[in-house]
């Protein structure tokens, strides 16, 4: 199963509850940045960056993590590019 496979089913799979994250970029502006746009960009990253997240959420799956604190991180990265 390819990485781009793997994150699809992870997600339809997990059926997370859409949220609003609430980040800063570096200059203090502050973002509103809902679920579906941080997957939407984790689909959209390249294959390098794909196959991290894509490990980082094996892990968080697999001990029960909060997968939205990792999205939230995530949301953090998407407003430092703004």
């Amino acid at each position: 199963m390819t990485t781009a496979t793997y994150l699809t089913r992870f997600f339809q799979e997990k059926d997370l509850m859409e949220r609003t994250y609430e980040v800063a970029s570096p200059d203090g502006v502050m973002h509103l940045i809902p679920t579906g746009c941080v997957i939407e960009a984790i689909h959209a990253a390249p294959a390098g960056e794909q196959d991290k997240i894509a490990g980082i959420l094996r892990q968080l799956d697999f001990r029960n993590g909060d997968i939205h604190h990792f999205l939230n991180h995530l949301a953090g990265a998407l407003a430092a590019r703004y």
